[in-house]
């Protein structure tokens, strides 16, 4: 599959989704904060940190913090992701749990609310800062396909 390392599933919280979809980097970074932190998976929020690189994600599970680079190994059906911790993020980046609260558009009901994108320069239906510090939802630019029961963009 082309641009495996842009797909991006977004799937429940500890799930795998329907048979046929792989889990993408959202999910096995949650899973390995979840295991990490030994926190149940609905109470893990995960940011994709798309203003730093599509392949980075930041996660607060249970009081902790953690920053992951994720990436798919191999390239057939057979390739599964692999999530490596980096450094924590500091105080000053923006807290996954206090933007899984923020209000969402109708456009974002197809997604897990623990499971958001920080948008990189000229992306939509994600998270972006506007001029006032404040975080706002930026609509999608295009629709969502679907992923056996899965939304995967």
């Amino acid at each position: 599959m082309n641009g495996r390392a842009h797909l991006l599933l977004t799937l429940g919280a500890g799930t795998l989704g329907a048979a046929g979809c792989l889990a993408g980097p959202q999910t096995v970074a949650l899973q390995r904060a979840s295991n990490e932190f030994a926190c149940p998976g609905d109470k893990v929020a995960v940011v994709q940190r798309g203003d730093i690189s599509d392949s980075v994600y930041d996660v607060a599970a249970c009081g902790h913090r953690a920053r992951y680079s994720c990436f798919w190994v191999g390239q057939d059906a057979t390739a599964s992701v692999q999530c490596v911790r980096e450094p924590d993020p500091s105080a000053s980046d923006p807290d996954p749990i206090a933007l899984a609260g923020l209000p969402r558009p109708p456009s974002a009901a197809a997604y897990p609310s623990n499971m958001l994108r920080i948008c990189a320069r000229d992306d939509g239906d994600c998270l972006a800062r506007s001029e006032d510090g404040s975080w706002r939802w930026r609509p999608p630019r295009h629709e969502p396909s679907q992923c056996g029961g899965a939304s995967c963009l």
